[in-house]
């Protein structure tokens, strides 16, 4: 979750703190050891579920005053329980606060730019989805698709999740991608009604998420290795090293297809997800199609659901090389924030 400064207490507002920092120390901050430890009986050791390090090195590396620090510790509490903090506390973090801050700043510029235009588009898009290039942002995706960053897949693990069928065992044929001629394929983000592609993710925690829609629930989950793809269009929040330039004001101004499939993640947060209308896929199909015709294999992307990882979306297998790492494996599946996972407690 990105954090957001409305969403605590008013009474740390008086504390005469430097907000900025303020800001990232409540935002880094997500418990201590009295709340987010478990207690291992096998070795009699406590252990966290999340990066944890001392408070006082947390205060420090943030840019806090000794002054500061002691208005902190008699003020400012855990954040989960409520308890008393002190130089001394072991408490957790969200590792991944400064990327998911610096990702919704640039969103944010992004949007004051180009969510006008996109908008205009979506709203065009969903009267005529056959027509998208017809419009001037439809004609501005199809002229830079290419300009966008290609990249090739070598030996990378991504992994593939469903949703069990009654008692079923799932083989490594059903985490295939699935055949319109034996079952109805409905619309996807990349893909129309009957096109069969192939979604993948780059954790468990990814796909749990995309498959679930955020959702505790029982998954199959298939581990795979891509060992070769090429030609993959790059849409991740990596962009920020291929389009970011502190020195350049005008940094925002990135090609109109990348912002379009960033912003299409916005204004798909107002629809549903069930159901048959996905009007909020109509601008990422268009790209999608876009792609296919300039001979581009698939698409890394971000997920609106998980930010802190990475889609992958392969248009017809047959054109890469990879192969299944053993058998898929029914699995619990809790949701978590990015700050909350780690591999030993996600099942």
């Amino acid at each position: 979750m990105i954090f957001d400064y409305d969403d605590y207490n008013d009474d740390y507002y008086t504390l005469g703190l430097p907000k900025k920092k303020l800001e990232e120390l409540l935002g880094t901050l997500t418990g201590c050891e009295a709340c987010n430890s478990t207690y291992d009986r096998e070795d009699d050791r406590n252990y966290f579920y999340e990066p944890d390090e001392n408070f006082e090195s947390l205060l420090d590396d943030i840019g806090f005053t000794d002054a500061q620090k002691e208005t902190i510790y008699n003020n400012i509490k855990c954040p989960n329980c409520h308890c008393d903090l002190d130089g001394f506390s072991q408490v957790t973090i969200n590792e991944y606060y400064k990327e998911e801050k610096s990702h919704k700043n640039y969103i944010e510029k992004i949007a004051s730019n180009a969510e006008t235009k996109i908008k205009n588009f979506y709203d065009y898009i969903i009267k005529y989805p056959y027509l998208g290039c017809n419009h001037k942002v439809g004609k501005q995706i199809i002229k830079n698709i290419e300009t966008l960053e290609k990249i090739s897949i070598d030996n990378k693990i991504f992994y593939r999740a469903r949703e069990p069928k009654n008692s079923e065992i799932f083989t490594c044929n059903h985490m295939l991608p699935p055949s319109p001629e034996m079952v109805p394929i409905s619309e996807g983000r990349f893909n129309h009604y009957g096109q069969s592609h192939w979604y993948l993710g780059d954790s468990i925690e990814i796909c749990g998420a995309e498959c679930t829609h955020r959702k505790n629930c029982m998954l199959w989950f298939q581990k795979i290795t891509i060992k070769k793809a090429d030609n993959i269009m790059d849409l991740t929040q990596d962009y920020i090293h291929y389009y970011y330039n502190p020195l350049d004001t005008k940094m925002y101004e990135i090609p109109i297809t990348l912002a379009a499939l960033l912003l299409s993640g916005i204004l798909q947060q107002e629809q549903t997800v069930k159901g048959y209308w996905k009007p909020e896929y109509f601008v990422t199909r268009f790209i999608a199609d876009v792609c296919k015709t300039k001979g581009i294999n698939g698409i890394l992307y971000p997920s609106s659901l998980y930010p802190a990882g990475k889609n992958l979306v392969i248009f017809d297998i047959n054109k890469i090389d990879f192969e299944f790492e053993a058998k898929p494996e029914l699995k619990e599946y809790i949701y978590k924030t990015p700050a909350d996972q780690t591999e030993v407690a996600v099942f």
